[in-house]
C-alpha cells in the first residue's frame, strides 16, 4: 500500500489525465522526458544567445539527450522565438502548501508583476489551455498565496513552447472545484484505493493498457486474495 505524504502539483495531473495510470505509475521513478528539457532551456535563453550554443549548453546540461533531437531542438527554437518570452526574476521556484500538502516547482516567477508562468512541453490546444495545465496553475497558485502570506493578485501564463503560443488563465469556481476532486482522489489512490479507468481514457501508447483492465475500480485487498 502506497503511504500518503506531500502530494507533487505534477502528481495532481498526472491522477487528472489517467487515474489508473498514476496508480500503476506510483511504483515507477518519474523520467521528465527529453521534449520537456528541450523546451525550458528555450523558454530560459536570452534570444541573442546563437542557436547552436544553445544546443551545446543543453547537451552539457543533459548528457544523456541525443544528437537526433537536434531537428526538433531546432524547429521549438525557431518557433518560439516569434513570440514574446515571457519574463522572470526567479526561475525554478519551489513553493508548498500546508493546508493542502502539496508542493511544485513553478518555471518562472516575476514578483514585479506577480506573474507565474508555466512551461510545457505539448503543443498548445486550438483554444484556451489543457485541463492538466489548468489545475497546474491553480495548484500553484494556491502554494504562493499561502506562502506569501497575504492576498495578492496573481497572473497566470502557459507558455507552450513548441507552438510558440502564450495563454493566459483566469481561475472560476469549476477550477476550485476540479483541484478539490483530484486532491481526494490522489489521497484515496495513495492509500490503495485502485481506481477506475475513466470511459475516455488516453490508453493508445498506454504501457499499461492490458493490466489496468484487471485492475480497474478494485481494491489492493482484493487483488491479493487471487
Amino acid at each position: 500500500m502506497h503511504q500518503a505524504s506531500t502530494i507533487s502539483i505534477s502528481e495532481l495531473a498526472s491522477v487528472l489525465y489517467c487515474p489508473v495510470k498514476y496508480y500503476l505509475d506510483l511504483s515507477v521513478p518519474y523520467e521528465v522526458s527529453n521534449t520537456v528539457h528541450i523546451c525550458k532551456h528555450i523558454a530560459f535563453a536570452e534570444k541573442a544567445i546563437d542557436p547552436e550554443e544553445l544546443w551545446e549548453e543543453l547537451l552539457f546540461i543533459h548528457p544523456e539527450i541525443e544528437q537526433m533531437c537536434k531537428e526538433q531542438f531546432m524547429d521549438y527554437l525557431m518557433i518560439y522565438r516569434r513570440g514574446f518570452q515571457q519574463p522572470w526574476t526567479e526561475r525554478d521556484l519551489y513553493v508548498h502548501s500546508k493546508k493542502w500538502d502539496i508542493s511544485g516547482i513553478i518555471d518562472k516567477f516575476d514578483a514585479s508583476t506577480s506573474q507565474i508562468t508555466l512551461i510545457r512541453g505539448a503543443k498548445a490546444p486550438q483554444i484556451g489551455v489543457y485541463r492538466a495545465d489548468r489545475l497546474r496553475a491553480f495548484a500553484y497558485s494556491i502554494c504562493l498565496q499561502e506562502m506569501v502570506e497575504q492576498k495578492i493578485q496573481l497572473l497566470c501564463v502557459i507558455e507552450y513552447v513548441a507552438s510558440g503560443v502564450i495563454r493566459t488563465l483566469d481561475f472560476t469556481p469549476r477550477d476550485r472545484r476540479l483541484f478539490l476532486e483530484t486532491i481526494k482522489l490522489a489521497r484515496r489512490i495513495r492509500g490503495g484505493y485502485v481506481p477506475t479507468r475513466p470511459s475516455q481514457a488516453p490508453c493508445k501508447h498506454c504501457r499499461h493498457e492490458k493490466s489496468c483492465t484487471s485492475l480497474s475500480g478494485r481494491r489492493l485487498s482484493d487483488i491479493f486474495r487471487l
